[in-house]
């Protein structure tokens, strides 16, 4: 994960070249709705709308899908059949869980990212290297 204070904590020389493979609110090439989504969190809360606060909030809303697609809250081997064979549409694309072929069982978040890299105090897009090192599982 990122977030402008790790740069500043563990100094902007030692940052950079820091890869980041995770879904960010930062870059170009982000959806307008979460642009939108990223300036409003700064403007009421001003602090940066960082890594952490994204991932929590994408997690909320697709296990929140996870639960009306299981149609329980309470039967937890209904949940987890519907966490290991479902897909879930969210804003950064669709999210599934897999995994199996390399800890034996489904239980990897997988979900559209790109690799990102840190250079002179930006989140720089990588392309296409998650998919170079991550293989199929980056998809």
């Amino acid at each position: 994960m990122w977030a402008t204070a790790y740069g500043e904590s563990v100094g902007w020389e030692n940052a950079q070249g820091h890869l980041v493979y995770y879904p960010a609110p930062f870059g170009e090439e982000l959806a307008q709705s979460i642009k939108e989504m990223v300036a409003d969190y700064q403007q009421r809360f001003s602090v940066e709308f960082e890594q952490m606060a994204f991932y929590s909030v994408t997690q909320l809303y697709f296990l929140t899908d996870a639960l009306k697609k299981a149609g329980t809250v309470d039967d937890v081997d209904r949940i987890l059949e519907a966490i290991h064979t479902e897909t879930f549409d969210t804003w950064i694309g669709t999210v599934h869980f897999g995994g199996e072929e390399l800890i034996g069982i489904n239980d990897m978040q997988l979900w559209p990212a790109a690799v990102h890299e840190i250079k002179n105090h930006e989140h720089v897009l990588a392309d296409e290297l998650a998919v170079e090192v991550y293989g199929e599982f980056a998809k």
